[in-house]
């Protein structure tokens, strides 16, 4: 059976989008006039403006509960959303496909290297995890953030493409990646011949990504083997049923609706598994001790924010050296909307610029 089309006010309202994320839109104050006051955080903070119109045109255009689809079409819905609210990779940076370990042979992979870095450099290396609720994103949908990473921090950008659920739920795609970066930090294994330096391995990814990071780096010091240089962890999902401010206060009409996120959740869990586990809910990790440094982002709109920064928290007091910090007037998802929100490009810049220090070792990490 064929798609239905979309209406006429459907196609009108995506052109709006289009424009939006064209940098085409009005100024501030315009848009404040179109689109009405943003509403304010549980800390004061007001939302973007621009983040605003984007939700409301997104809304009335039926592009929000991507859960309504099954999660094939969600895949190439949320794909297609990449295309139109983000940038491409930056021509600065070389790109190409490979192939990377996984827990059952091999995953696709993307290898992004600044395109100014000698050849024959052994650079820092970042393994970097997609958000998608594990069950939908891909090595497309986070080609620019994968990018701008390499390029600003200078160093080499590994993303993995991990088994999704429901056809892979949990512990699949976590272990394709606890597989990988065991791999990546092995100095026989295949990243030296990757243009990568094995002694400076770090671990990150947003949202569903940084879940895994934070759950990769706590079985990797239970194993007593080699640890990530760092963790970077852009609004993680750190415990599957919290029930806290920010999980109530942006349960509805800010990007991740509560419908959304407990559609992840069940497609991820499957049948039969304890969304208490750490591994599913690092937050629930009874020692947070020596793992590596951690780099934490959240943003003020996402109701994920609140267990992030309670993660951040209590990374700091197991004495894990934490750099944590809220883009208050931002929703969850932005570094995937650099093309929409010009503040979520300077967010993920500046991400990139506060690994640098980190991934090459030039500071004592964060604080």
């Amino acid at each position: 059976m064929s798609a239905r089309a979309p209406s006429l006010a459907q196609s009108l309202v995506h052109r709006s989008v289009g424009l939006v994320a064209r940098g085409l839109a009005e100024p501030r104050r315009v848009l404040r006039r179109r689109f009405g006051d943003p509403p304010r955080n549980l800390r004061g903070a007001e939302l973007d403006p621009h983040a605003h119109a984007l939700l409301r045109l997104m809304r009335a255009g039926g592009m929000t509960n991507i859960e309504r689809h099954p999660p094939a079409k969600a895949r190439a819905v949320y794909r297609d959303y990449g295309g139109l609210l983000d940038r491409p990779a930056l021509p600065e940076v070389e790109v190409d496909d490979l192939r990377l370990p996984g827990a059952e042979g091999t995953r696709p992979g993307r290898r992004y290297r600044p395109k100014a870095a000698p050849s024959s450099a052994a650079l820092p290396t970042l393994l970097y995890l997609h958000g998608g609720g594990f069950v939908i994103g891909d090595l497309d949908t986070h080609a620019h953030v994968c990018s701008q990473l390499a390029l600003r921090a200078g160093c080499m950008v590994l993303a993995l493409d991990y088994r999704l659920a429901p056809e892979h739920p949990f512990p699949a795609g976590l272990d394709d990646v606890v597989a990988c970066a065991r791999a990546l930090l092995d100095p026989q294994g295949p990243l030296p011949a990757l243009g990568g330096d094995p002694q400076r391995v770090v671990i990150g990814g947003d949202s569903a990504g940084g879940n895994l990071s934070a759950a990769t780096c706590v079985l990797l010091r239970d194993a007593g083997g080699r640890q990530a240089r760092a963790q970077l962890l852009i609004y993680p999902s750190t415990h599957r049923r919290a029930q806290l401010p920010s999980r109530e206060r942006f349960a509805r009409g800010f990007m991740l609706d509560k419908s959304t996120t407990d559609w992840f959740v069940a497609q991820y869990l499957g049948e039969g598994r304890d969304a208490e586990d750490p591994r599913i809910s690092p937050l629930l990790t009874e020692d947070l001790s020596a793992l590596p440094p951690a780099l934490v982002r959240t943003a003020g709109f996402d109701p994920l924010c609140d267990e992030a920064e309670a993660y951040a928290g209590r990374l700091r007091e197991a004495g894990v050296a934490v750099d944590a910090r809220c883009y208050e007037t931002l929703i969850h998802g932005f570094v995937t909307m650099t093309g929409a929100l010009p503040r979520a490009r300077e967010a993920v810049r500046e991400i990139a610029d506060d690994l640098r220090p980190l991934i090459h070792g030039e500071s004592e990490g964060p604080r």
